[in-house]
């Protein structure tokens, strides 16, 4: 039996938690359930180059007998994503309510012999940012990429 804890700018909530040893289980936290997480007039994030990449820092920890057992630390955007069917028949997508047009490219593994470093993720999706691309499509057929890579895109503006 533990205490599972968060907090997202001055938000706190809490619940405690029972694991068996050994069990894995999903904990949800809701609106519903924690007012606080109802963020009124948030920050939104924004896709490369329509608006700032708005981040918040979202602080975890699980603590047992009130000593800290694990804990992660995790950037994240608000934003709403929908989808629309224009006049001619085509997708379009919007953004926080805003239709925006899609630059992309294809992503494939970066580095073939597996050195996933954060300086060259930093890199590469700076330079998808600077050739003003707004989402990349992951290939799919190869490994999943690290964190690191997604934080990068939350960073530039690149959706994935």
């Amino acid at each position: 039996t533990g205490v599972f804890s968060g907090q997202i700018e001055n938000n706190e909530f809490e619940k405690e938690i029972r694991l068996e040893p050994g069990e894995t289980r999903v904990v949800e936290f809701t609106p519903d359930e924690f007012s606080q997480l109802n963020i009124e007039n948030p920050r939104v994030w924004w896709p490369n180059p329509v608006g700032p990449q708005e981040l918040y820092e979202l602080n975890l920890a699980f603590r047992v007998n009130e000593r800290v057992s694990d804990r992660e630390k995790v950037r994240l955007g608000i934003r709403e994503v929908s989808t629309y069917i224009n006049e001619e028949g085509w997708r379009g997508y919007m953004i926080n309510g805003k239709k925006i047009l899609i630059r992309g490219g294809a992503w494939m593994t970066s580095d073939m012999l597996l050195r996933l470093i954060p300086e060259r993720y930093d890199a590469l999706v700076r330079y998808a940012k600077e050739a003003n691309l707004n989402m990349l499509r992951s290939e799919g057929f190869s490994i999943r990429e690290t964190e690191e890579f997604y934080d990068f895109c939350d960073q530039y503006g690149v959706m994935v």
